[in-house]
């Protein structure tokens, strides 16, 4: 009887706690692997200079924006809507990185062909 009454009570505990859960009792969990991913994602977008290239800027400054707004949330406790700005921040950031890496690529082709300009102008003509 005892080993009935235990069990009833561990079944009924378990069907009270999967009703809490199901019915969003409590508040969702900090999004604090997502801050910290989005901190590091701005932080290599301001590590190669995306301020610097006027497109990646735009979106380093968004980002920026974005990740200020998720902490403001999160001091208020609206975790899903600060999950919500830290996934567009640190898209955001990827972006700026990415546009800020292409610009860099294309001046140095641009300085690489300017280089191989003179060089071919410099040449003697082979006549």
């Amino acid at each position: 009887m005892i080993m009935g009454s235990t069990l009833t009570k561990n079944w009924g505990l378990s069907l009270i706690a999967s009703a809490l859960v199901l019915s969003g009792c409590g508040a969702a969990s900090k999004p604090i692997l997502q801050l910290n991913q989005a901190e590091k994602q701005v932080a290599r977008a301001q590590a190669v200079n995306a301020d610097n290239a006027p497109q990646a800027a735009l979106y380093l400054k968004l980002a920026e924006d974005q990740l200020t707004e998720a902490k403001r949330l999160l001091l208020k406790s609206e975790n899903e809507l600060a999950r919500h700005f830290l996934r567009r921040a640190a898209a955001d950031a990827e972006l700026a990185e990415a546009l800020a890496r292409e610009a860099e690529a294309k001046a140095e082709t641009e300085e690489i062909e300017r280089r191989l300009e003179r060089v071919r102008s410099n040449r003697p003509s082979d006549r």
